[in-house]
């Protein structure tokens, strides 16, 4: 069964007419905004569809970290579509972990990590899906990936204007204005948190733990393990590092002038990115522990242990059943 021909998927009329256009006048950037629930994701795949049977190949970066289409939440995706099957059972050639389900607080990573996916695709068309956030910082956001990626056309789904100002500000771009679908769904937070669940549960189904040499990796996005380790009374790690000292302790986190401490366990279920030698991300992880004394990180994933080499921290505690358990609060590390 096709894209276009799933009886699940309401297109509207001007839907037809836009990606028509999109194909005829070869627009291959084609970045796709709108507010929550506004269908962007049914466009998306209804668009897909449409390229594909047109003889074209489409790629699909999934910008939307909280209600993924493909891959993993917290990650920014790069997959290829085709007739048959759905966008969940696409399996990510590429991605980018941003660490969080929310691009609030984390405009730089949504911004440098759809551009690194873009910039990776080859084929006769890309689109490129987004969160719904719009106003405030979602508007920034916005904003930026437009002056960044440079889209060819710019596809607005919105209901009652509510993406007007973004519109004004980068009326000098070719945009396509639709309604959504009837079909469209409201769904609440225990809804999307259920989807997301649902995603991080299909990622970490056949995952393992793996043993990894503290001593053989590269620490990004934290200022852990980036100093020279020294001794200190009463830390179970410490290291003095460009900015001040570091350390880990059983006393409750505080930070005071050149010192930081980080409480001994915060690492226990800590979602992370995990990329190669080329800073390349080629999955992502749960940390179960680290052996300071053994210098032993312990992650479980699916990813080949062989293939990591960078450890990146995020801000979600999560279970490998895919249940979100807690949040860091972001620069703890």
């Amino acid at each position: 069964m096709t894209m276009i021909k799933n009886p699940d998927l309401d297109i509207p009329p001007l839907w037809e007419n836009a990606a028509n256009r999109i194909v005829s006048n070869r627009w291959r950037k084609i970045l796709v905004m709108g507010g929550i629930d506004r269908g962007k994701s049914t466009f998306c795949k209804y668009l897909a569809g449409v390229i594909l049977e047109s003889g074209y190949e489409v790629a699909v970066v999934d910008a939307d970290v909280g209600q993924k289409d493909i891959g993993p939440p917290a990650t920014i995706t790069l997959g290829y579509p085709t007739l048959i099957g759905s966008f969940e059972d696409i399996e990510p050639t590429a991605m980018y972990f941003v660490g969080s389900v929310t691009p609030e607080g984390h405009l730089l990573p949504m911004v440098v990590g759809t551009k690194k996916m873009v910039e990776i695709v080859k084929t006769n068309f890309v689109i490129i899906n987004t969160t719904g956030l719009i106003h405030q910082a979602g508007r920034v956001l916005k904003g930026y990936k437009i002056e960044l990626i440079k889209p060819d056309v710019i596809v607005a789904i919105e209901k009652s204007h509510e993406l007007k100002t973004i519109m004004r500000q980068y009326r000098n771009h070719r945009i396509i204005r639709l309604e959504p679908s009837n079909k469209a769904v409201s769904k609440n937070l225990d809804q999307r948190r259920e989807r997301r669940e649902k995603a991080f549960s299909r990622y970490f189904r056949s995952a393992v733990e793996v043993n990894l040499n503290l001593r053989e990796l590269i620490f990004q996005r934290t200022l852990l393990f980036t100093g020279k380790r020294i001794e200190r009374e009463d830390c179970m790690y410490s290291e003095l590092t460009s900015e001040g000292v570091v350390s880990v302790s059983k006393n409750s986190p505080q930070s005071t002038g050149f010192q930081k401490n980080i409480v001994a366990g915060f690492e226990k279920n800590l979602l992370c990115g995990l990329a190669n030698w080329r800073n390349h991300c080629v999955g992502i992880g749960i940390i179960n522990s680290i052996d300071f004394s053994e210098g032993v990180l312990r992650v479980v994933t699916p990813v080949d242990k062989e293939k990591i080499r960078i450890i990146q921290p995020g801000e979600i505690y999560l279970e490998p059943s895919g249940r979100e358990i807690g949040r860091m609060k972001p620069g703890s590390l």
